[in-house]
C-alpha cells in the first residue's frame, strides 16, 4: 500500500494470523466440539479472544472498510 509506514508491515502479519488462527479455533468448535484456546492459555483465554477481536478491527481497517 503506498501510504504505508514502517511500521504497520509486522502488525498486519501478526494479526492475519491470529484471524487464521481464529477461524481453525471455530473450525474445531464447530466440527469436533474442541475449545483449543481454553485448552492452550486456560485462565487468559479472555485475553487471547481480545487480541483477536483487535487484530479483525485492525484488519477491516486497514482493509478501508471504515474508511
Amino acid at each position: 500500500m503506498e501510504d504505508e509506514t514502517p511500521w504497520q508491515a509486522p502488525i498486519d502479519i501478526c494479526t492475519l494470523v491470529l484471524i487464521i488462527a481464529a477461524g481453525f479455533e471455530l473450525g474445531l468448535q464447530g466440527v469436533f466440539g474442541i475449545d483449543s484456546i481454553k485448552w492452550l492459555f486456560g485462565s487468559w483465554q479472555t485475553g487471547v479472544y481480545d487480541l483477536i477481536g483487535f487484530a479483525a478491527v485492525w484488519q477491516l481497517w486497514r482493509q478501508r472498510i471504515f474508511h
